[in-house]
Parts: C-alpha cells; structure tokens; sequence
C-alpha cells in the first residue's frame, strides 16, 4: 500500500506530508529484517547442527555487514545533496565538482567512505561542513560499537568451534596413545582408527532423561511430547494401527 501510493504521488509531481510518511513507512520495511533473523536464529538452534549454524550465521554476519554499509553509504550520499551546510559548499559538489560519472559513481564513492570509517581506512571524500563533519564523527562511533561487537561475536563461534572439535580431538588422541601402547599393528590400527573418526562423527543419540529442561515442562506438554516421540514407532506396526483408529486414546495411554 505505500509503494503503490508513493508511486501514485510521484506521478502527480506531490510532495506533500502522505508522500513524506509514505516513505518513512518504506524505510519501516528495514525493521523486518531484524525480525527475519530473529526467526532464522530460533530455528538454527532448533533443528540444523552446529556446522550448518555456523556456515549460516557467518552468512548472516556478510549480509548485516553490507546491509549496514549500504544503509549508511545512502544516508551519506543524502547528507552530501540535500543536508544542510554552513559553509556554501558540500562533499558531493566537491568531489564532483570536475567531473560526474552518475549515481553508480556517486554510489560507489559513498560506499567507499562508509567502509572506510567502518574500516578505518583511507578515503578522498572529506567532510565540507559542519552537518557532514557531526555524521563523520557519528561514523566513527557507530564503527567503534559495531567493530567491538563484531570481533566479540566472532570470538564466541571460534571458541565454540574449538571446544567441540577439541572433545573429538582428545578422544582420537587417546585412542591413538592406547594403540601405540599395546603396539597394534599398523594394519589394524588404521582401522581402528579409521572406524572411531566415522563413528565422532556421526550425531550422538540423546536418551530422554538424560535431557534436564524435559522435567520443567508442564504436564499437558509433555504428554503431547510423548505422544509425538513414541506414538511413530507404535504405530509402525499394524496392529496397533488398527488399534489407534478404532481406540486412539487406549494408544495414547499406551505410549505413557
């Protein structure tokens, strides 16, 4: 709906306060995302294992990356065209002032600088004005929170990464100084060795009370959790088949 009215004032030549909240309400879009990844975090936690969570969260990682720089880079190409400046002069008009490739140029250049503050690199385009020196400065700290964050963010995965590999490492190490011990032949020590990397890596099978958060659910619960888990295998036999249409709840009291 307000696309479809944004789109309808520009072809009236309006610039009226409905065109200027309509798309205040197209940035409002942006907020989805952060609900989007809300939803991608709860559902990595909750089905995929931790090599697939990991490749998906550094994915996630490089798109907020960009997604961020690109949103930055576009509020600063604004800043340089319409922001206000106390000195006559503003950083596009600068930088453009010889020569003007286009808005992919334009783009680019401001991309260019927004990465360079978040970098901390080296840039051609220099604040002009008051207004762009106070966003520079804002830059700088959304650089200084979002650098800190990042690298915090980072270190936690490696370390989980580390710490599962780490368990898998000291029992193939133990393995190893046993058959070096009790001087193995190298043929079956291969083996040996070959079948207790495949077995590491297979996913380890959790029994159900060794899982502590299952006792603090509610009763009612529960039961529908055990009714999802154990009612499969009763009714992979077909007794029980025939059972379950003609007395469901004498099944359900069964998987109890």
């Amino acid at each position: 709906v307000a696309d479809a009215l944004a789109v309808t004032l520009n072809q009236n030549g309006e610039d009226s306060p409905v065109l200027r909240i309509t798309r205040a309400c197209r940035l409002m879009k942006v907020l989805r995302i952060t609900r989007l990844f809300r939803f991608l975090e709860r559902a990595m936690t909750l089905s995929l294992s931790w090599k697939v969570r990991f490749g998906l969260q550094m994915s996630s990682l490089f798109f907020v990356t960009i997604l961020l720089n690109h949103l930055l880079c576009c509020l600063w190409w604004v800043v340089g065209i319409h922001g206000p400046t106390d000195t006559g002069s503003r950083w596009v008009e600068a930088m453009f002032a010889e020569h003007d490739a286009g808005m992919t140029w334009h783009y680019v250049t401001a991309l260019h600088w927004t990465i360079a503050q978040m970098t901390l690199g080296a840039t051609d385009v220099m604040p002009v004005n008051s207004c762009e020196r106070i966003f520079t400065v804002f830059m700088l700290i959304v650089a200084l929170l979002f650098g800190s964050t990042l690298v915090s963010w980072i270190s936690a995965l490696v370390v989980q990464v580390v710490m599962s590999r780490g368990d898998r490492t000291g029992k193939l190490n133990k393995l190893r100084q046993y058959l070096r011990q009790e001087h193995v032949p190298p043929y079956l020590s291969a083996e040996v060795q070959r079948q207790a990397i495949d077995r590491l890596g297979q996913q380890e099978w959790v029994d159900e009370g060794s899982v502590v958060a299952l006792p603090m659910l509610s009763r009612s619960l529960r039961l529908e959790l055990i009714y999802a888990t154990r009612m499969p295998l009763v009714m992979h036999h077909s007794l029980f088949r025939v059972w379950g249409q003609m007395d469901p709840r004498a099944v359900k009291v069964l998987c109890r």
